[in-house]
């Protein structure tokens, strides 16, 4: 599924943000909210945001949202690795 927002120009100019920049963090505060909202796993998460799992652990921890490494969390991992 895809989503398109329109977002003014100048808006986005006056706040110094490229338009690829907006939307890397769009897509990261989105998996970021549903992450806290325990919608998602943080594996999901990450992919939702585009970016390697352990660099999303590193953003979780930042904003003092840093989890466990849960069982459930190690089969996501597992199951990952053997499809790659």
């Amino acid at each position: 599924m895809s989503v398109t927002v329109d977002i003014d120009a100048e808006l986005l100019s006056s706040a110094g943000l490229s338009e690829r920049m907006l939307v890397d963090e769009v897509k990261l505060e989105v998996a970021l909210s549903l992450y806290r909202r325990e919608l998602i796993s943080a594996g999901k998460a990450a992919e939702v945001a585009g970016l390697k799992r352990g660099y999303f652990e590193n953003i979780l921890k930042s904003r003092g949202l840093g989890s466990e490494y849960s069982e459930e969390m190690l089969a996501e991992d597992l199951a990952f690795a053997a499809e790659g």
